[in-house]
Parts: C-alpha cells; structure tokens; sequence
C-alpha cells in the first residue's frame, strides 16, 4: 500500500513539475524542441510551433527543418548540427540564425541544445537532442536601430556627448574630440565637462540643466591648446525610473565663425547708416559753404584790398575753405566723393609721401619704408591715395607718445574663394597690399569697433576731428578695396589696405580747368533747388555779363523751356526733389541739342557717380565752388569747340 502511495505522490510531483516547467517556459516564450534520433520523431512545443509559424497538429519532420533555414545561414546550422551529433564531441550546441516561415516572414532565433549518445568508442551515438528556442527578432531590430544610431552619432559632424549625473564625460564621439583639439577619447573621458569649457558658465549651466531637464545655452569652450571658441549647446538630462539623473546628454555647435561674420555684416550696415547721413549731412553743407565763400568772395571784388573789411572776407572765406575740407572727408566716408582714379603703382605714390613723412613723424619716431617687387598696378585717385598714407602715419604717431617704428610695406597677394567667403564684402582676385603698422599702445576691442565712426577719436580735445580714419574707410570702399585691423594692448596696431590689382591703365576723365577767367554776354539756363546757391550763383555769372534764366526745379525750367532765347549752357544741381539733373538735362537736349551741360552738385550717388567715379564725357563741378571756380568751368565749356 505504501509502495503505491509513493509512486502516486511521485507522480503527482512530476506532473507539477512539468506544470511549472510549461508554465516557466510560456512566461519567458520559450520553445521547446525534442528529437528522437532513433525513431526519427520530432516534438515542438505550442511556443515553438508559434515561432515557426506551424499549426498546432500539422507534422514536423526533419526535412521541414531544413526547410526553414534562410538560405544564407545554412552553412552556419549544417555546421553547428554536425558538431552537434558528432559522437567526438559533447552534444552541445547554441546558435542564431534566421528562417523563413510558411508565410514567408523572416524571423531570428536564438536555439541551445543537447545530444545525448549511447554507446562507447566507435558504436557510440546519438538518440536523442533536446533544446529550447527564443525568437529574438526584434531585439535584433533594435540592436540594428541602435547601431545605426551609434554609427550616425559617431560619423555626425556635430559634436556630441554625454556625462554621468556628476557632470563626468563617459562618452565623446570623433567630432568632439577634433573640435576641443585632442588626438583621442582617452585623453577626455572621466573628466567633467568644465574641464572643456569656461568652468562658471558650465556649472551654472549643468546645474540648470539637472533641475530643469533641458537646457539650451551659448558658452565659451576651451581647446586642449588653450585657445577659446564660442559654442551653443542643446542638452538633455536622462532619469532612472526613480526620477534621478542618471547622464546629461549634449550636443554642441561652433558658432564662433557665424558670430564673426554677424559682426562683420552688423558693423557693415552701421556703418553704411552713418555713411548715408555723413553724405546727407556733407550735401546740405555744401550748399550753405557755396553761398558762404561765394559771398565772401563777391564781398572782396567791391572792396579796395586795403579796407579793413577786406580781410575780414579773407577769413571768412579762410574759414569756408577749412570747413570744405571736413565735408570732402564725410564725403570720402560715406564714398560719394568725386574722384579722379587713375593707373597708380602703389610704390611710385609711397616713394612721394616718404620724403614728407619725416616731418610729419617727429624724430623720436624711426621710419621703415619696404616696397615689394611686383606689387602691380591699382586704379585708385592719387590725392585720395597720398591721403590715406598720410592719414595712418599721423594716426600712427599718435599712437606713439614715446616714440617707436612706423613701418610701412607693400606687397602683391592672391586672395582665394575661401578667404572671400570668410570676409564678408570680399571677392577672391589679386591685390595690392598696403601695410601701416607701429609699435605703438595698441588698441582694446571696444575702440575697434568703433574706429571707423565719424567723429569717434581717443584723442584729446582740440587734436583730432575724428574724420582722419573714417576718411580712410570710405576711400577704400569707394575704390573696391577693403581695410583690416589687427591690434592688442600693448602690441602695437597694423592696418591692412587690400587694392584691387587692374591688368590696364585708364585715363582720368576730370577736366582741367582753364587758366583764364572772363565773362561773356551767352545765355545760361540755371536749375538749383537750393534758393541761397540759385540766387547767388545767378548773381555771380549775371555780373559777368551772361543772360542767367534761373529756375528751382527741373519740371519749371521745362515748362519755361519754349519761351526762353536761344541757349548756349545749362547749369543743373544733380539731385532734386522732382527730378534729377541727369534726367532734366536729357530732356532739355531732345529740346535743344547742342546745349553745353554743367552739373553742380556735393552729392552725386546713383546719379553721375558710380560708385563715386564720373562717367566718361560728363562735366562736373563741385560744392562748394567759388565764384572764380564756377566762372572758369562755365567759360571754359562756352569756350568749347
């Protein structure tokens, strides 16, 4: 009876065994696979039947095993079979492969198994191999996802990485490790990220970035060599499931170019702001300088030389002069100056201003003049160009309290695409190189800024207007070149002037004005908007003796037109409130050809200048003219064959 007992608990054991083991391997979606070597007979679990994509009671054989098999891993499971039932060996096995259901669905298996043999030596063999399969499908798709990922984030060119919760670098992809200047991870990893960057700044900003989750800063990041760069960071803080930070992860970008050429191009537009209002302001200001010196000058003409009135008129007209010459320099800036360029070797126009320069240096200031060979030929206005030479010397003396080296070089250089496409207003060509630099005080940043400003100067009250390097600026710009700076406190100061290099000369077109002066009895058509410049240049050629018909604007003297007497000259402002001069001009000569045309005018853009540069065949005099200077040019176009 006890016999009986024992054997139906052991039973019973068994059976909740097998019930767990069946229940185990449901849970963890395990196939079983059992194969009786001897009868050939083949048993597959309902879960493995499920990953095979067979029906619970359809048959398996061995053959429908063999069939499974993705073509391309048969090798690797003929193989793995064969040292499974080699009789040498001890039975076990474990794979991954692929098959191909009945559906035609791809899946991956993970599969162990063990052969049991019978038998010793040469009689021994197999009966019977037991094994468990689990489809590892999608975890294979997602290990294939993630290296995607890791091989994107490695190759990306963006830096990025990822710190531990204490802010220590455990991972930098090659992007980072090239950008902060090392030869390798090693030399990064374990380090905190302050070690890499301005070490306030990144706290604060790990610290923002642990209470916060995200962040999204700029920083100031330092390479292996010291040197500084600008970077914006986007980061994101990983939590555990119990809401602890586990990594920061980062990713960096250098915008230390793109700042760079930010500034570059906000410095441009400020500056061609102000340049408009230094041509506004140098235009209006003409106009009361023509009527200022021209009275002036009138007031003389009635006046015995030895009256005291006399030379009080000498000084007014003095005065106009000196004024003229502030509104020529604002003109120069805002590059609406008229100018004559012609073909200039840049060392033909140094070897002039050197022989003046020691005068205006000072002896404790030694001067060191090097022409290059071959600097080649520039199309740029001589006077305009002796002035910028000037200009720096002085500005370089000034530099200099104690004296110092002034050294001045030309030389010819190539600037490329890339070079273009880093400075902005640069094009890629030849130019001629024209370098001022001393030894002087140097400069901080704050005054680079704004050192081509008008009227923005470091220097004391009464020693400089500050129009001397604005000047400079504009009859660079004006002539296609472009101006660099480069200075430190303490290091003294160079500026770079880049001229375009031209293959031929090209004559000047600025005519000459004649020696003599007379008047005559021809008949003049004057149109100027500005009533005090109409009423006294009217003034001025009437007491000449020419029939003066003055108008205010273009649209009356052409609606006068068909009344007036046969006309020899026409004297026109070129900008107008209703019209241009360019425009009147060329419909008083559908009217009446072979009217002579002066055009007067302080600021000519867009009208008669490109760029500042007369077209060719146009007779032009400046603001603010004196009434000798209006008389010869209008005699002189009179005079004209």
């Amino acid at each position: 009876m006890q016999d009986i007992t024992d054997r139906v608990r052991a039973a019973e054991s068994l059976r909740r065994s097998e019930e767990r083991l069946r229940q185990a391997t449901e849970v963890a979606r395990v196939g079983i696979f059992d194969h009786d070597h001897r009868t050939g007979e083949i048993y597959w679990s309902q879960r493995q039947r499920e990953i095979c994509g067979y029906d619970a009671d359809a048959p398996v054989t061995l053959s429908d095993l063999t069939r499974l098999v993705h073509p391309d891993d048969h090798p690797t499971v003929d193989a793995a079979l064969q040292r499974a039932h080699d009789p040498a060996g001890d039975g076990t096995w474990g794979i991954e492969y692929r098959i191909v259901r009945p559906d035609g669905a791809v899946r991956s298996l993970m599969s162990r198994a063990q052969t049991t043999f019978e038998g010793a030596g040469a009689a021994r063999r197999p009966v019977r191999t037991v094994g468990a399969a689990v489809d590892v499908t999608e975890l294979r798709q997602a290990d294939e996802a993630m290296r995607i990922k890791d091989e994107a984030i490695a190759t990306s060119l963006t830096p990025i990485a990822m710190t531990d919760g204490e802010g220590r670098l455990v991972y930098v992809n090659p992007a980072f490790v090239h950008a902060w200047g090392y030869e390798s991870e090693h030399e990064i990893l374990g380090r905190s990220f302050t070690d890499f960057a301005d070490a306030a700044a990144a706290t604060t900003l790990l610290q923002s970035l642990t209470r916060q989750g995200t962040v999204r800063g700029e920083i100031v990041a330092r390479r292996k060599d010291g040197s500084t760069f600008d970077i914006v960071l986007s980061a994101n803080a990983v939590y555990d499931t119990h809401g602890r930070v586990t990594n920061l992860m980062g990713s960096f970008m250098d915008v230390t170019e793109s700042k760079r050429l930010q500034a570059q191009l906000l410095q441009a537009q400020k500056m061609e702001s102000v340049g408009r209002l230094a041509g506004g302001i140098a235009h209006d200001f003409n106009n009361l300088l023509t009527v200022i010196k021209g009275y002036a000058d009138l007031g003389r003409v009635d006046l015995d030389p030895k009256d005291p009135l006399y030379d009080n008129f000498d000084q007014v007209s003095a005065a106009a002069e000196s004024a003229a010459s502030l509104t020529r320099q604002l003109l120069a800036f805002s590059r609406k100056q008229i100018i004559d360029p012609q073909a200039l070797d840049l060392n033909v126009v140094l070897a002039g201003v050197e022989k003046m320069l020691p005068r205006l240096l000072g002896e404790d200031v030694v001067l060191r003049v090097v022409p290059g060979a071959g600097v080649g030929t520039v199309r740029f206005d001589r006077g305009q160009c002796e002035q910028i030479l000037i200009n720096l010397a002085v500005n370089a003396r000034d530099a200099m309290p104690d004296g110092g080296t002034l050294t001045i070089e030309t030389h010819r250089i190539a600037l490329d695409e890339s070079y273009a496409r880093t400075h902005a207003g640069s094009q890629a060509g030849e130019y001629a190189l024209l370098t001022v630099s001393d030894t002087g005080v140097g400069m901080d940043r704050h005054v680079k800024e704004h050192l081509f400003e008008p009227f923005f100067t470091t220097k004391g009250p009464g020693r400089g207007t500050g129009l001397g390097l604005p000047m400079v600026f504009g009859a660079v710009a004006q002539n296609g070149g472009r101006i660099e700076v480069y200075s430190e406190i303490g290091h003294g100061t160079t500026f770079k002037v880049y001229l375009p290099c031209v293959a031929e000369p090209e004559q000047s077109n600025v005519v000459a004005e004649p020696a003599g002066v007379k008047g005559g009895d021809e008949s003049i058509l004057l149109v100027e908007d500005d009533d005090a410049v109409r009423t006294f240049a009217a003034q001025v050629l009437r007491r000449r003796g020419y029939g003066v018909h003055a108008f205010r604007t273009g649209a009356a003297a052409l609606k006068a037109l068909d009344g007036l007497p046969p006309l020899h000259l026409l004297v026109t402002d070129v900008v107008m409130p209703d019209m241009n001069g360019r425009t009147m001009a060329d419909r008083v000569l559908e009217r009446r050809p072979g009217v002579r045309v002066l055009f007067v005018s302080g600021y000519t853009e867009h009208v008669i200048v490109n760029r500042g540069v007369l077209a060719p065949g146009v007779d032009f005099l400046a603001k603010p003219y004196s009434v000798d200077s209006l008389t010869r040019r209008v005699r002189e176009l009179l005079d004209r064959g």
